[in-house]
């Protein structure tokens, strides 16, 4: 009997120790992760983005923008790459939608390809794709994009705590775009985009 007690306490010790080693290890990568965070978004606030701005506004050759509205929608723009960034650190994040004026803002950034490239390498440490097919490809792709529309919005609300009109997730069908990362893990809602299938003229 006292046998049996002795092994019962060692044991719930040992549990109590296991807990708290793992209770140390989960703060430990929480800490990690929100120095990461940090580091991440200093990144992007200091990312110069004023040819971006310059070209947005420019009415022959851009898009002829208010400045009011490029700041805004660069500021949008900086939102998105902080959640592109914290989704490539976690296995199970899905892929992250554009909003609103950010995928202009993007698709401006992309043509400035060496520009692109490099503030890529810095922020991310590889390349961040674009993949503009996405919900293009059948009702269960456009089902898809709107579910990922969703969590995008969540992420959003997280983060920031706002609620963007570009990205609501009550519309029938958000913008057809999206993006996605090459080097990261391959999980199962990265392959939701199914970005090595492109659309056909017989879709």
């Amino acid at each position: 009997m006292f046998c049996c007690v002795a092994l019962g306490f060692y044991f719930s010790c040992g549990i109590v120790i296991i807990n708290a080693i793992l209770l140390l290890q989960e703060h430990s990568l929480t800490k990690e992760s929100q120095m990461n965070a940090d580091i991440l978004k200093q990144g992007i606030q200091s990312l110069d983005l004023e040819p971006i701005i310059v070209k947005l506004i420019d009415e022959k050759d851009g898009k002829g923008w208010s400045m009011q509205q490029a700041l805004a929608a660069t500021n949008e723009y900086r939102k998105f790459l902080f959640l592109v960034g914290l989704s490539l650190d976690d296995p199970k994040a899905g892929p992250i939608v554009p909003w609103g004026g950010v995928d202009e803002v993007w698709h401006t950034h992309i043509l400035d390809t060496e520009k692109y490239q490099r503030d890529c390498n810095v922020l991310f440490g590889q390349f961040l794709h674009h993949f503009p097919y996405y919900g293009m490809r059948g009702e269960e792709d456009r089902q898809n994009l709107v579910q990922s529309a969703k969590e995008t919005l969540d992420q959003v609300i997280k983060h920031f705590g706002e609620f963007l009109d570009g990205l609501n997730p009550y519309r029938q069908v958000p913008d057809t775009c999206s993006g996605k990362w090459c080097g990261g893990t391959l999980t199962a809602d990265n392959q939701r985009i199914k970005a090595t299938e492109r659309p056909t003229l017989n879709q």
